[in-house]
């Protein structure tokens, strides 16, 4: 790669151990049992990564290494220019080709993802405890100093406010604030405990986000809280909007929630492991989210089982579905997924290091982009025309990643 422009301003790959694929030693005579083990898997509805027969995953697009692990998950303008976070300060923007275009750097690693407004600026947070405002051409446009470390991401509403999160750097104290586009305060919603759950905007402009308080919250665009809904631990999962309105959600009591829009208890599902993933709703309404019992799950309208999946290991990435159903995400113990609308395995992205960051979608390509631990940005070619037709088919709702369901994209 070039020697790269900089503009602006002033960097572990989390996996953990345990690869969770089965490898069988076949000896001659044992056809008989094979057989019955698949039966088995097919009648308890879940796929074993290693029982499927993938075909060989599609060519890499382009890799674009930046200078540490990527937590962040790319965005995407209608230009087709990607933005991305690194956990070696930068924000990147990346051509549609894969070069690269500008560099921004902060005073910290950069976990939250970028959003773009509608005026083409980018909106993204920094551990350094600041809210950043990039021009297109990657220049500072401002930056507003919060009371901690920035590692969700902002939300952008329909009349241009941004929503961001932070942590309170004595970890007693955190709050939900609201900016205009021009970076002054409007208002601070004030939690106690950590706020690493991304903020999402309902139609109706109320904001929803989850905390360390074992709660999720809904405030509305005046930041007066309309109601809780507790849970029985923390919140580190970002909720996503159902077609009905409801907010799906995941909490590290093992449990996915569904909660209708007025704060009552819909449906709860329970997993074997914490879920710090966020959830995308599919064409007909299902709900997929992984969790960190190695398992990927789709959970129909009414909270019931339709299938799992098990990948390599803990799943802490949110997945992107697509028009003709296939479904995308990363796995913390290695490796990116692509499954069949059915939940059967299609291929696996080996070598790339665990995968937190969450696919976004560019449907004038057809590609999809996403962040990795080794470092480095992938592009992936689809057949697929575009995102599928739901209320939330992927992180942060759509490719500018404004979270916001009054916000549809592509």
């Amino acid at each position: 790669m070039s020697q790269p422009a900089e503009t602006g301003g002033l960097g572990c790959d989390p996996s953990r151990e345990g690869d969770g694929v089965f490898r069988f030693r076949v000896a001659r005579g044992c056809v008989v049992a094979i057989l019955m083990a698949a039966l088995l898997i097919g009648i308890a509805g879940i796929s074993e990564e290693s029982a499927s027969q993938p075909s060989r995953p599609p060519g890499v697009a382009w890799r674009f290494q930046t200078g540490d692990a990527i937590s962040s998950s790319p965005a995407v303008a209608p230009n087709g220019v990607v933005f991305v976070g690194s956990r070696d300060r930068y924000v990147y923007a990346i051509e549609p080709g894969g070069t690269l275009r500008w560099r921004f750097l902060t005073g910290g690693r950069v976990d939250s993802s970028p959003a773009i407004g509608l005026d083409g600026s980018i909106f993204v947070g920094s551990e350094d405890g600041r809210l950043y405002a990039l021009t297109a051409a990657g220049g500072l446009k401002w930056s507003v100093s919060l009371g901690g470390p920035v590692e969700c991401s902002p939300a952008i509403g329909s009349d241009g406010r941004i929503y961001v999160g932070y942590t309170d750097r004595e970890l007693d104290g955190s709050a939900l604030c609201a900016f205009t586009s021009d970076g002054e305060l409007l208002w601070s919603h004030f939690v106690d405990g950590p706020v690493f759950s991304s903020p999402a905007i309902a139609e109706d402009g109320t904001v929803y986000f989850g905390g360390f308080d074992y709660s999720l919250h809904a405030v509305d665009s005046q930041g007066h809280l309309k109601w809780t809904f507790r849970t029985g631990t923390w919140i580190r999962s970002s909720p996503a909007i159902g077609p009905d309105g409801s907010v799906i959600f995941g909490s590290d009591d093992h449990s996915v929630y569904a909660v209708t829009r007025d704060g009552t208890l819909k449906w709860r599902f329970e997993t074997g492991g914490p879920v710090l993933a966020s959830p995308v709703v599919d064409a007909e309404g299902t709900v997929l989210i992984g969790s960190d019992d190695a398992t990927f799950y789709a959970i129909d309208d009414n909270g019931g089982l339709v299938w799992s999946f098990k990948p390599a290991g803990w799943v802490e990435s949110a997945a992107l579905v697509l028009s003709d159903g296939s479904i995308f995400f990363g796995c913390h113990g290695g490796g990116f997924y692509a499954l069949t609308p059915t939940g059967e395995l299609a291929w696996r992205l080996d070598d790339v290091g665990g995968v937190v960051s969450s696919p976004v979608f560019d449907a004038a390509s057809g590609r999809l982009f996403f962040g990795a631990g080794d470092g480095s940005v992938y592009s992936i070619q689809t057949s697929a025309a575009g995102l599928a037709d739901s209320s939330w088919p992927m992180f942060r709702q759509n490719p500018e990643h404004t979270a916001s369901a009054g916000l549809l994209s592509q």
